[in-house]
């Protein structure tokens, strides 16, 4: 039984569902923000269980990215371990 838990745990947890923190900025709801913030402090692997949206930036340690601000672009930053540190549109 303690098994057949645990699996079910393990699955779960793969499915890309994460919970959203509340978010009262309406800047962060043209891209979305709330939907992909409970990422915050997973590991990089999971940005391949959920559908990004097209404009998406994975943005690392270093990476050179424009300064212009597009609204629904989402950005997501991630630290020298591949760490997700950051979910915000621009």
């Amino acid at each position: 039984m303690k098994a057949a838990f645990a699996m079910l745990a393990l699955v779960a947890g793969c499915t890309g569902v994460f919970p959203a923190n509340e978010s009262t900025d309406r800047e962060d709801t043209a891209c979305d923000v709330p939907r992909y913030q409970g990422m915050i402090g997973h590991p990089s692997a999971v940005l391949n269980t959920v559908a990004l949206p097209p404009a998406t930036r994975i943005i690392r340690p270093g990476t050179v990215v424009t300064m212009d601000y597009n609204p629904v672009r989402l950005n997501i930053g991630l630290d020298a371990q591949e760490r997700i540190t950051r979910v915000w549109c621009g």
